[in-house]
């Protein structure tokens, strides 16, 4: 057992990059656990039940652990199980359907913004017009509280990063997304997988009188970036209406449109040249791939929030099907976005890479060198053109 948690260790470490402090914690956890097993359930951490995992938040509560404690020691359960299914370890997780201990406290209908915390990769500066987003936070504390509701939107709680530990210590979880790759995280999903973008369905559950010119503006924004503008396949009618409800707020949707969607920066325009020139053309001209290093992203001074659109200006290249962009992230490590016209699903391909998306649009993270990547990935796309033939 303990080459199980020794293994999980270095996974925590190298693969997820957690940070000292998390690594120690939950290793403390689950080996805390592991002697429970053994001691009081005379059995082991590969032969575990749910009925066992329940049995032993209850042996922690009875021992006067507090509930922020048990919470914190079922998450740590909750990401040990979730490696070990995936090393074949174990051939289900049993602490899926285990839901913390919770005292009863009833929930106010309406939160206050210090009642609220956001987090979000740092988004950019184009967004700026978007009220409140200053109090958006890109680090989570490794001794981060525990909230009684966590609300994942626009993904899959296994691509949350460090926030994956607060949505699995969360009261109550709930999971709105349209990405087909998503089956649902939360206790509570909405997941429609026909949405234009996951701002569509925020729309939907938002009662007529709780959206004002704000919210709104923000609203429009999601959908014109989901949409590239109403002009992808998933655009529909139902969209354009709630576009069209949108506007009646009045803001000015095409200062907006030209600010944080079409307007770039010098340095985005120099990158886009860059990807366009050193771009090649593979599979019979099928696939189109380009990708920026790093030391080309320091030298221009810029960050990857400077290469969003690249992806979308390569997939306009005529005759070819498929696009793939990719920019270095680390040494042999790439962040991969795919782009499809129809005949690949690139969502996928990109599953393949523990990645996910949509049909005509994904991406994941990938190490080796550019030409492992490429082929990696051209392995999977060139089955699927076959097929499409």
């Amino acid at each position: 057992m303990a080459n199980y948690i020794a293994d999980y260790s270095n996974y925590l470490e190298i693969e997820r990059r957690a940070s000292d402090n998390t690594v120690a914690s939950y290793v403390r956890d689950v080996t805390q656990f592991s002697r429970y097993l053994s001691e009081e359930e005379g059995t082991d951490l590969a032969h575990v039940e749910q009925e066992q995992v329940e049995n032993y938040l209850h042996y922690m509560t009875n021992k006067g652990k507090s509930l922020s404690s048990v919470a914190r020691a079922l998450a740590s359960l909750k990401s040990f199980y979730h490696y070990m299914v995936r090393v074949g370890a174990v051939k289900e997780e049993p602490t899926k359907n285990t839901a913390p201990i919770r005292s009863e406290r009833k929930l106010p209908q309406i939160l206050t913004g210090e009642e609220v915390e956001l987090f979000l990769e740092q988004p950019s500066e184009v967004f700026g017009c978007i009220k409140d987003i200053g109090r958006i936070r890109t680090d989570i504390a490794d001794d981060e509280g525990d909230f009684d509701v966590f609300i994942a939107l626009d993904t899959a709680k296994e691509r949350l990063g460090a926030a994956e530990a607060l949505f699995d210590r969360a009261g109550k979880t709930i999971n709105i997304d349209h990405h087909v790759s998503n089956a649902g995280s939360g206790m509570v999903n909405y997941i429609d997988t026909q949405a234009s973008s996951t701002s569509e369905l925020v729309y939907d559950v938002l009662e007529e009188g709780e959206v004002d010119e704000e919210i709104a503006k923000a609203i429009y924004i999601g959908i014109v970036h989901d949409t590239g503008v109403f002009r992808y396949s998933n655009t529909s009618p139902k969209t354009m209406q709630i576009a069209a409800k949108l506007l009646g707020f009045g803001f000015d949707h095409s200062d907006i449109i030209e600010k944080t969607f079409y307007e770039k920066s010098y340095v985005q325009n120099l990158l886009l040249g860059r990807a366009l020139l050193e771009s090649i053309l593979i599979m019979d001209g099928k696939c189109i791939v380009s990708a920026i290093g790093k030391r080309t992203l320091e030298f221009y001074q810029a960050s990857p929030k400077d290469l969003e659109g690249v992806v979308n200006q390569l997939n306009q290249t005529e005759g070819t099907e498929c696009t793939i962009f990719m920019y270095q992230t680390g040494v042999q490590e790439y962040k991969v976005s795919l782009r499809s016209k129809g005949k690949v699903d690139v969502a996928q391909v990109a599953q393949n890479f523990e990645g996910g998306g949509h049909v005509r649009a994904a991406g994941c993270t990938m190490n080796g060198t550019f030409y492992d990547v490429v082929n990696n990935l051209t392995l999977h796309i060139e089955k699927q053109l076959k097929l499409a033939e």
